[in-house]
């Protein structure tokens, strides 16, 4: 079995991926070692100001919904929710034999991956972040990395 690569493309091994790293753009090779299943993820959330009527279109990018907190007119505490935006999520496990890696995939990357039916390796190009959920330890000031997918494919010459 070959890994495919291309040309000019710099791989990084999971081991390696430092805060210098963060919000750049790798790329890494690794065997997919789990698949979690395709959830609705809420993206942006349209409110309604219940006293004047103000609309507001707001960003969701954080582990809880975020309300507006104070409209022009005053209001801190009244808000209807008209509208929500959602996208498919979801996460796999890259194992590259230094470490391992959550990769998230959304929207088009979802169906993306789908596409490729699973292959066991895979190149995956994305922008490098920290988890948003202290889920896997106690300090909120200490947070695993993972990608963020912008572009995966087959990473096996058959």
């Amino acid at each position: 079995m070959k890994i495919k690569e291309k040309e000019n493309q710099k791989i990084t091994k999971i081991k390696n991926i430092k805060c210098s790293d963060f919000k750049k753009k790798i790329t890494i090779v690794g065997k997919i070692i789990n698949i979690g299943k395709i959830r609705a993820e809420i993206t942006k959330i349209k409110w309604e100001c219940q006293s004047c009527g103000e609309k507001f279109l707001m960003l969701q990018d954080k582990q809880t919904i975020e309300k507006p907190q104070m409209c022009e007119c005053g209001n801190k505490s009244k808000f209807f929710m008209l509208a929500r935006h959602i996208q498919d999520y979801q996460e796999i496990i890259i194992d590259d034999d230094t470490g391992n890696i959550s990769i998230i995939l959304e929207d088009k990357m979802v169906e993306h991956m789908t596409r490729l039916n699973y292959v066991n390796y895979v190149i995956v190009n994305g922008i490098v972040d920290m988890l948003k959920s202290q889920k896997y330890t106690k300090s909120p000031l200490i947070s695993d990395f993972i990608i963020y997918c912008k572009n995966i494919e087959n990473g096996v010459v058959e």
